[in-house]
């Protein structure tokens, strides 16, 4: 996996668990 993808998918993660909150 290139290191862009692993930060976008991160950042998707993140948001998704932000807006659970």
């Amino acid at each position: 996996m290139d290191w862009k993808e692993d930060l976008v998918y991160h950042k998707i993660v993140t948001y998704e668990f932000e807006e659970m909150n």
